[in-house]
């Protein structure tokens, strides 16, 4: 009886908002529940998959190794879930960011003349 007092006292209710469509799902979990289970739970919720998700409270990003107690997320918050393009990379240098065009260049030219000895 007392374990299951400290399941209660645990559970929490967490509503989510889906950006940008502001759909809202309700999850009924434990406050030491991981923010990347509760991500697993909002993808059979939702259909949006774990790596296509980003939680926010209050502005800031939840990591993912954190529980909701961690990341001091009560019963009481607003989740907001953002959809993200998985494996993003990060912002390209200046000097990435030239190479880039010249990488093209390289392939048209290589298309090129891999289509004049075709001929």
């Amino acid at each position: 009886q007392q374990q299951q007092q400290q399941q209660q006292q645990h559970a929490m209710r967490v509503t989510v908002s889906v950006m940008p469509d502001g759909t809202v799902v309700s999850l009924d979990v434990d406050a030491d529940e991981t923010v990347e289970n509760v991500k697993a739970i909002l993808e059979a919720e939702t259909g949006v998959l774990v790596a296509q998700q980003s939680l926010y409270v209050d502005g800031r990003a939840l990591s993912d190794a954190d529980s909701l107690r961690t990341a001091r997320v009560g019963a009481d918050d607003l989740v907001v879930m953002r959809r993200v393009q998985p494996h993003a990379q990060p912002a390209a240098t200046g000097q990435q960011r030239s190479q880039a065009p010249q990488h093209q260049q390289h392939q048209q030219r290589q298309q090129q003349q891999q289509q004049q000895q075709q001929q």
